[in-house]
């Protein structure tokens, strides 16, 4: 998956502006940029499906951005399933320093070790997640409320919500 490429040819009248831009872009989708990246998720499920929405926010303030249609699961899966797609974005990405914010108190509460998982579905979503954590240099997980979790929300939503309508998805 190519979230995004850019192709320079230095010539001598290349704007220089435009080149710094075109290097910032390429370090930024090639995880080179030091510092921490925030990402934001959400999983919602409803009788239309299930959605997921990620967002991740480099140190430089650009946005990627990614609503995913998924089977038909909990709306507790669903947001473990954001969690663990947008973690494996990062480390795709090259991504090293992360901090995670959801508005799910059982999925943040879980991972930090304050909630317990009794659903042995569940305390598989929670040991991936947490697998996936421990590759990065480091990493927060924190909740945050509904609303500054707008856009991810959104993006999960509209997952769902969208139909498909390519040719291999008709009978």
């Amino acid at each position: 998956m190519v979230v995004s490429a850019v192709l320079v040819r230095e010539d001598q009248d290349f704007s220089q502006g435009i080149q710094f831009e075109a290097e910032k872009e390429l370090q930024i989708f090639n995880g080179s940029n030091p510092g921490t990246w925030t990402l934001f998720t959400n999983g919602s499920s409803n009788v239309k499906g299930a959605g997921l929405g990620i967002v991740l926010v480099p140190p430089t303030g650009e946005t990627i951005r990614q609503a995913i249609k998924c089977h038909s699961i909990t709306n507790n899966e669903a947001e473990y399933e954001a969690v663990i797609a947008v973690l494996e974005l990062a480390r795709e990405l090259g991504i090293e320093h992360v901090v995670i914010k959801s508005d799910s108190q059982l999925v943040v509460n879980q991972m930090q070790g304050t909630y317990t998982t009794r659903e042995a579905r569940m305390q598989q979503y929670l040991e991936k997640a947490r697998d996936l954590v421990r590759q990065f240099q480091t990493w927060k997980d924190m909740q945050i409320p509904r609303e500054e979790n707008a856009e991810a929300d959104a993006l999960a939503n509209l997952a769902y919500a969208a139909e498909v309508t390519n040719e291999e998805n008709h009978p």
